[in-house]
């Protein structure tokens, strides 16, 4: 009997590793002859880095630019001429913040990453940009690698998505040569394009810390930039994502698109693990009709269907109202006194969780 477990994170709670092991922990309680095959997974989101290291990725530590220009140490990932970017490392989401700051925050940190990177002369770059803390339209980056944003008199325009309505060019002459040879994906999850009422600035800058005219001002700045760099790009479903840095690595450096859970369940090797598994173990804090829209979970549900393989679905709380077929779903905080309890004890209820999956595994499922 060959139990896969691809969970993703307990978000607030457990990492997608300490997750798989509590549940490996109880397996091997209840059905000790059981092949554990632990395969942490993250949809390219907060977490993504730590999942990759468990999947043999060396990780890099430097020191970058953060959102508002202060120094901050941030990672990234390698193996076999793949590098993995997490732009939120560098232009990390910030809580509370102030309009001022949604306005001045800069992704120059993450063309810092990307250059770090290309000193190992990578095949491909895979660029993650969610829990992003600004709506710069990606210039910032684009002028880590070497681009210039000018005004209508030459001069260089400050950083922040707050100034781009002042944009009268960019200049893409000076990008790092290095990046012509490299293959670029950004990985998102969401369907948001640049502009507009669905664009990065009337959904996601309110999350990070806009006002209704900080979003005018941000939208009037990501247009003036989709006019210079390609509105047919700014049209394209997800260019919104990461404060439009999906835009800017499509229009000025030539990227891909790709959903995020496809491409870490590709580059962490669990298709190959769940050819011959007998059982897929699953799941995440919150299972919900989100969950089978793209994201980890729903991603691991369905191609273990496609196999024909038993899927157990692990989570904090279910808020699915009807039964999935081929797949049965365990809820921690059902064993619980409280479904706070089950958070601040994830380890204990998660480890249960297991030993019940163990004794299903010895009973035929």
């Amino acid at each position: 009997m060959k139990i896969v477990l691809a969970s993703d994170s307990f978000k607030g709670s457990l990492s997608a590793t300490e997750v798989v092991d509590a549940l490996a922990q109880g397996i091997r309680e209840s059905a000790p002859a059981a092949v554990i095959a632990p395969q942490p997974l993250s949809d390219g989101g907060e977490g993504t880095l730590d999942v990759l290291s468990h999947h043999g990725f060396q990780i890099h530590t430097l020191t970058v630019p953060g959102s508002w220009g202060q120094p901050v140490v941030a990672r990234f990932a390698s193996r076999d001429g793949v590098a993995v970017i997490e732009s939120a490392q560098a232009f990390g989401f910030l809580p509370g913040a102030t309009d001022a700051e949604a306005l001045d925050a800069s992704s120059a940190g993450v063309g810092h990453l990307i250059l770090e990177a290309l000193a190992s002369d990578p095949t491909e770059i895979l660029l993650t940009v969610g829990g992003t803390s600004g709506t710069d339209g990606g210039l910032g980056m684009l002028r880590g690698l070497g681009a210039l944003g000018l005004d209508d008199k030459g001069n260089e325009v400050g950083p922040g998505g707050g100034k781009l309505r002042q944009l009268g060019s960019v200049d893409l002459s000076g990008l790092d040569p290095r990046l012509a040879r490299t293959r670029i994906r950004v990985l998102t999850d969401v369907s948001n394009p640049l502009l507009g009422p669905t664009g990065a600035a009337a959904i996601f800058a309110p999350q990070k810390g806009a006002d209704q005219a900080a979003v005018e001002i941000l939208e009037a700045g990501l247009s003036c930039l989709a006019t210079l760099l390609g509105t047919d790009v700014a049209a394209r479903p997800g260019s919104g994502a990461g404060g439009g840095l999906a835009f800017a690595a499509m229009a000025a450096l030539g990227a891909s698109q790709q959903s995020g859970a496809m491409a870490m369940m590709e580059i962490t090797g669990v298709v190959t693990e769940m050819k011959d598994a007998d059982l897929v173990v699953t799941g995440e804090g919150s299972f919900d009709a989100q969950s089978l829209g793209g994201k980890i979970t729903g991603v691991v549900i369905e191609h273990a269907r496609s196999q024909n393989i038993p899927v157990v679905v692990v989570c904090g709380v279910s808020q699915m109202t009807e039964p999935i077929a081929g797949v049965t779903v365990i809820e921690i905080s059902a064993g619980a006194p409280s479904i706070q309890e089950s958070i601040d004890n994830p380890v204990a209820y998660l480890r249960s969780a297991g030993r019940t999956i163990g004794q299903m595994a010895t009973e035929g499922l």
